[in-house]
């Protein structure tokens, strides 16, 4: 009787802990959930010494687009994409309503990734904390996304003053480097 019982604990302590770390790798994701959709939020940051409508992940990170991208390609692959993280969404977008339509998802070489008015979404990795927006202009091709971005292709929306005030210049262009084996082409 003593070995039944003991046997029994043993069993199901042993199938507690298969449960356990089975469910805990269900849960687990890019957002922490694997049912989980990507967050997009919209919050107010200072940008170039401006208040701002912006972008956000659900940690409230600055999201910034790349003037080198279309809404059909990335051009932040490799290790582009280690300094500026792209904004993937394996199951769906969550946004608020009134710029819930302007989202879509691109499958492309970072994954699925998230684009607003066909404009690739990213974190910058210099943004150490919520809200800040150290992306902002760099390289003369990163920008921070407001809700006033406009269409891929459209002129720029009057709304959004630091995208008018920065905009980008067509002739940059990143330095290469040979060593490069993920053909991204930028010398991060």
């Amino acid at each position: 009787m003593r070995h039944k019982w003991l046997s029994v604990v043993i069993t199901s302590g042993m199938l507690s802990v298969i449960i356990a770390g089975c469910g805990q790798s269900q849960a687990q994701g890019s957002s922490g959930h694997s049912s989980a959709q990507t967050v997009v939020d919209i919050k107010t940051a200072m940008v170039k010494g401006h208040n701002e409508s912006i972008l956000t992940n659900a940690k409230g990170d600055t999201l910034y687009y790349f003037t080198k991208d279309t809404s059909s390609h990335s051009a932040c692959t490799g290790s582009c994409a280690l300094i500026w993280p792209p904004l993937l969404a394996k199951n769906g977008i969550s946004a608020p309503p009134s710029i819930k339509s302007h989202f879509s998802i691109l499958h492309d070489p970072n994954g699925p990734q998230v684009e607003y008015n066909g404009h690739l979404l990213y974190r910058y990795s210099g943004d150490t904390g919520p809200l800040q927006t150290h992306g902002e202009g760099l390289f003369g091709a990163w920008f921070v996304a407001t809700p006033h971005l406009a269409q891929t292709g459209s002129p720029m929306s009057s709304n959004s003053s630091s995208m008018m005030s920065n905009s980008p210049s067509s002739s940059y262009s990143y330095p290469s480097s040979s060593s490069s084996s993920s053909g991204s082409g930028y010398g991060y």
